[in-house]
This record gives C-alpha cells, sequence and structure tokens, in this order.
C-alpha cells in the first residue's frame, strides 16, 4: 500500500541520515517539497483531492506562494527528497506543515488508525509534532466512530 511504502521511505530516511546542521529554513525555503509532500497526502483523499490539498495550504501560504499539486504520484526517490528537505525548516514552519497535514488528511471528516499512523509517520519524518486534528473531525478505532479529543 503507498502508506506503508511512505512509512518504510520515512523510517529508512531517519535512520540513514544524520540531523542537518546550520539555521533552520522558513517554509519558503522549499516550496516545490512543500507541494510533494501535500500532493502525496491528498491523493489519497480520492475524487475531493483537489479540496484537501486546497484545505492543506489554506493557512500555511498565501496563494501566490502555493506549489502547484501534483497530479502523478510521486516517486519513492521524489518523496525522500521532499521530507529530506522539509527536516531543516524552522520549527514554527514544521508546526504549520504539521497542521495543514492533518487538515488534508482529515478533509473528509474522519480519521482512521492508518490514517493517524500516516500522519504521525510523516510528522516525525520532518521533525515535527503531531498536530491537533481539525475541531469536526471523527477519528475512527476499529469499528465505531468516536469523537476526536478536540471536539469533545
Amino acid at each position: 500500500s503507498q502508506r506503508f511504502a511512505v512509512s518504510r521511505i520515512v523510517l529508512q530516511s531517519l535512520l540513514l541520515r544524520p540531523e542537518p546542521d546550520g539555521d533552520a529554513l522558513p517554509l519558503t525555503a522549499d516550496l516545490e517539497a512543500v507541494g510533494v509532500v501535500c500532493s502525496l497526502l491528498a491523493m489519497d483523499s480520492g475524487a475531493k483531492r483537489e479540496e484537501a490539498y486546497a484545505a492543506g495550504m489554506q493557512n500555511l501560504l498565501p496563494p501566490q506562494n502555493r506549489p502547484a499539486q501534483l497530479s502523478v504520484l510521486p516517486d519513492a526517490r521524489a518523496i525522500d527528497a521532499a521530507l529530506s528537505a522539509l527536516r531543516p525548516l524552522h520549527t514554527s514552519a514544521k508546526r504549520a506543515l504539521g497542521e495543514a497535514f492533518a487538515r488534508i488528511i482529515a478533509y473528509d471528516k474522519r480519521l482512521t488508525a492508518a490514517e493517524a499512523n500516516y500522519l504521525r509517520v510523516l510528522c516525525l519524518s520532518i521533525g515535527s509534532a503531531l498536530p491537533a486534528l481539525p475541531l469536526n473531525t471523527l477519528v475512527e478505532m476499529g469499528s465505531e466512530p468516536v469523537r476526536s479529543a478536540a471536539t469533545g
């Protein structure tokens, strides 16, 4: 599955590469990498991929700076390169990007256990804390959906 492949790429990347040195970078340092990862997430949204991508970009970047959404699934090398490029971002940029990931994944207002793990792996790969879910998200734990902690 696509999520398993991304998880494997991320874990290999984390195990084989040391932490980058140098100053933290702003979110705009590599917009192409932002576009690759956000497009990858939106592709799992099925028919609503454009809307999911737009939801992720909302409050992340001004419209004139937003990278174009990819129409073709990026290959493993592109995903690895994008995740590696996002690791040296400033902490606040990583937090904003993690929140964008959450908006994309939870665009359909549901979060499965597999999607939650996908979000965890991506946030771990860029060194971001796990973001809060959008307030109207139902978290599916097994067979019964439950309200997220954020929604009460």
